[in-house]
Parts: C-alpha cells; sequence; structure tokens
C-alpha cells in the first residue's frame, strides 16, 4: 500500500466523522441489540436455574424424612421401597451434593450420636451401592439434637 492511499478502515473512519448522528444512531442499535441478546441469555439462564431450585426443593419436600426401626441400622418396614425411589430420584436430578441430616430421639441424645453416625454411614453406603458418588454425599450425624420430628 502507497503511502497517502485511503484503507477500508480509514473510509470508515471517515464517514463515521462526517456523519456521527448516524453513527451514534447505528452504535446505539448495537449496543441494545447486544442489551436484548444479553437479556435473553440472561432470561433463560434464570428460567432453567429456578426451575431447577424449584424441582430440588420439591425433591425435599419429597424425600424426608427416611425411617428406621427403634434403635437399630435397620430400615422400617415399607422404607427401602421409599428409599429406592428417592435414589432415583437422585440421579434424576442430579443435584451435586447429598446432604444426609442422620437423626434419631430426643431422648438421650449423647447415647443416640452413635446410633445415628451408623445410620448415616449405612444410608451413604446404600446410596453407593445404587450408582450415588461417594464423592458427592455430606453425612452429617446429630444424635436426638436438632431432631425436626
Amino acid at each position: 500500500m502507497k503511502r497517502g492511499e485511503d484503507t477500508s478502515y480509514d473510509g470508515l473512519v471517515s464517514w463515521w466523522k462526517n456523519h456521527r448522528i448516524a453513527a451514534s444512531v447505528v452504535f446505539m442499535l448495537v449496543l441494545i441489540g447486544s442489551g436484548i441478546t444479553f437479556y435473553m441469555k440472561a432470561e433463560d439462564f434464570l428460567g432453567r436455574f429456578n426451575s431447577r431450585a424449584a424441582t430440588i426443593a420439591e425433591f425435599n419436600r419429597l424425600a424426608q424424612p427416611v425411617d428406621f426401626d427403634e434403635r437399630t441400622t435397620e430400615l422400617a418396614p415399607g422404607e427401602a421401597e421409599r428409599f429406592d425411589k428417592i435414589v432415583e430420584e437422585i440421579k434424576r436430578i442430579d443435584p451435586g451434593k447429598v446432604i444426609l441430616r442422620s437423626h434419631s430421639s430426643r431422648f438421650n441424645p449423647a447415647a443416640n450420636i452413635h446410633l445415628t453416625d451408623t445410620r448415616g454411614e449405612y444410608v451413604a453406603g446404600y446410596m453407593v451401592e445404587k450408582g450415588i458418588p461417594l464423592e458427592r454425599i455430606v453425612v452429617s450425624s446429630f444424635g436426638g439434637r436438632n431432631n425436626p420430628g
């Protein structure tokens, strides 16, 4: 390219300088278009996020509690089938982390801490056998403290 020869870039700059109002309108339309595109993508993301949050909240309402026979680590009658459904639902919605809160009766909370530890470990092991990765499971044992029931 020879010195003094206009490039297409130079022509665009020259047009921009000579037509500032039109250039400003074009620039604003580009910004508005970008903003609308961003808004639509953000709205889509938030819609999916809110839908997922609602699914997980509904799951949390359905999944609690899993009952055990009194003072044992054996699931109460009928609970194994219900728990299998819970595990399948966990696999379906894929919540990331699964937080197990293990409780027992409020009677003698200190003595019940071992029972709740064992129950929590049992449930986590059962979930691993059914295909939930161990690294996604967090178990918290409370004995009779913080018992929701």
